[in-house]
């Protein structure tokens, strides 16, 4: 059954195919739209060392050494899979010491590709002060309300420090509750 499925797939792709080399051959001049796919490209890997993140403490544990001590601001998302598991993690900005600009696809687009359960938001305060900003919580507030239309929640938003960080999901826990 599955290879007989396969086989009607390459048949269906290999007709696609001469449709569009028909298409192309033709002297009718059409508007043209590229035909893409998506892919995701493994850079790098890090140790972690727990099977789930259970805590904030344990993203934390996970991301201080990766931006505790970077100079300029880097934005973290990481996918998580149904039982709280790493599953990818992607650098999505990195921007200067008081600012990281992102768009709210930027930050789904990896959890998307790679079928993520739930993610989890960090990014660093190069100053090492961890108390969250007003454009810190506003955004946080934009991040759960897209989480839930795409129904891939975020689980938490960190701010990391030197060797802090800060729980918005720990000390503001009515962000979630206000967006049910």
């Amino acid at each position: 059954m599955h290879l007989q499925l396969h086989i009607i797939a390459v048949d269906r792709i290999e007709i696609f195919q001469r449709e569009v080399a028909e298409i192309n051959e033709s002297k009718v001049t059409i508007d043209s739209i590229p035909v893409v796919h998506l892919e995701m490209v493994r850079d790098n890997e890090i140790a972690y060392g727990k099977h789930t993140l259970s805590s904030p403490k344990d993203v934390s544990d996970m991301f201080i050494p990766l931006i505790g001590n970077r100079d300029r601001e880097h934005l973290l998302v990481c996918a998580v899979d149904s039982k709280n598991r790493p599953s990818k993690l992607q650098i999505t900005g990195i921007g200067t010491q008081t600012a990281c600009l992102f768009s709210v696809p930027d930050i789904w687009k990896m959890a998307v590709l790679s079928n993520a359960a739930g993610i989890i938001v960090a990014h660093n305060h190069p100053s090492g002060l961890t108390d969250p900003s007003e454009d810190d919580i506003s955004a946080t507030r934009k991040l759960i309300s897209a989480g839930k239309i795409l129904e891939i929640p975020i689980l938490d938003h960190l701010i990391i420090g030197m060797n802090s960080y800060y729980s918005f999901y720990e000390n503001m826990p009515e962000l979630w509750e206000k967006n049910n």
